[in-house]
């Protein structure tokens, strides 16, 4: 199964790949006065973009498993299956008002442009409910 470790270890691969080519383009005529600054400097960001590069795949990484340990819990919690809370059960409060809005719009819910957070939560619960 190919993962984010996989994809990691493959870009790496490939920035390894990138500096030694770039290194050995640049290195041929370290005999010139002035080249090696130019050198190293381009080491540097060659090195510096590897480093944002790993740590950025990381955090995906991080990001995907804790998605997959929640919804791991979540399928245990609910029997072993797939199925979601219910919409009367569903944690709308940690919502931003644009989620509660497209939510309302989908639903059909009149007036919601002039709704706190609290009432569009209340119809969304009742409207999804009666669905």
């Amino acid at each position: 199964m190919y993962n984010y470790q996989n994809l990691l270890r493959d870009t790496e691969k490939g920035m390894k790949a990138v500096l030694g080519t770039v290194g050995s383009i640049i290195s041929s005529p370290l005999t010139l006065p002035g080249i090696r600054p130019l050198t190293k400097t381009v080491i540097k960001g060659g090195l510096f973009l590897s480093d944002n590069v790993q740590s950025y795949y990381k955090e995906i990484g991080n990001e995907w498993n804790r998605l997959i340990n929640e919804a791991q819990t979540e399928m245990q919690e609910n029997g072993g299956t797939a199925q979601g809370p219910s919409p009367s059960e569903e944690h709308y409060e940690s919502w931003h008002m644009n989620d509660l809005y497209a939510r309302a719009r989908e639903l059909d819910i009149k007036g919601r442009s002039k709704m706190s957070k609290e009432e569009l939560i209340e119809e969304i619960r009742t409207t999804a409910r009666s669905a």
